[in-house]
């Protein structure tokens, strides 16, 4: 929606999970059985919000301003790259497309 400010892909990203199985519930791919082993490569609109504030969190460690996080955000929405997707109404996204 045009009250977002800056955006990161939630697809493909690596995480940890336990060991095991798990049975996807969405399409394409309904009733696949996936194996894992510690990690895992998942998908998703909640896998996004985390890219964009990890990158706040990083720019205000490697800044030294740990007491400014809207500061730390600005900076963020300044390098990221305004994204030609109509969908996204003009909005930054941050990291690679």
């Amino acid at each position: 929606g045009d009250w977002v400010d800056v955006w990161a892909r939630g697809s493909n990203l690596v995480n940890a999970f336990p060991g095991g199985t798990y049975t996807c519930h969405e399409p394409p791919n309904t009733g696949q059985v996936r194996n894992f082993k510690y990690l895992a490569q998942w998908s998703g609109t909640s896998f996004a919000t985390p890219v964009v504030t990890g990158a706040i969190a990083a720019q205000m460690s490697g800044s030294g301003n740990l007491d400014d996080p809207k500061k730390a955000f600005e900076q963020i929405e300044a390098a990221a790259q305004k994204c030609r997707d109509r969908k996204a109404n003009g909005g930054k996204h941050l990291g690679p497309l």
